[in-house]
């Protein structure tokens, strides 16, 4: 009979600790900072100085593309994430930013752009709806 009462105490206080596990991670998650105090996001934009050259290659085949094309919607996009790729914001909020002007319902390109304002750490300075 000891043997039950033992596998019995293992599995309350198994069950247990998973109770107060994820109480706390509830608890805890909503105090918890989103990026920590110590590392500090790119702001600038100003291209990186480590940029890969490939890169560098594909954000400057896609500049020419668009000095002959602007309102090209699919190289705005892709230069856009190339930009949000490497953390040039101001540089993706401006090309996010002229491809809804061409496609104002593309919900991918909205939900980009405010990643960038958001890590940007500003608010848009227009109405996205």
């Amino acid at each position: 009979m000891k043997k039950e009462y033992a596998f019995l105490s293992i599995a309350i206080a198994f069950v247990a600790g998973i109770v107060v596990g994820v109480i706390a991670a509830v608890y805890y998650e909503d105090k918890a900072p989103l990026i920590p105090p110590a590392v500090k996001q790119p702001t600038s934009s100003a291209a990186p100085a480590a940029l890969p050259a490939d890169l560098q290659k594909q954000i400057d085949t896609l500049r020419s593309i668009l000095r002959d094309d602007p309102k090209n919607l699919k190289v705005l996009i892709q230069l856009g994430n190339l930009y949000f790729d490497t953390g040039q914001f101001d540089q993706a909020i401006e090309n996010y930013s002229k491809a809804l002007e061409i496609d104002p319902k593309n919900a991918d390109v909205r939900t980009d752009l405010g990643i960038m304002y958001r890590k940007k750490g500003c608010p848009p300075s227009h109405s996205l709806a």
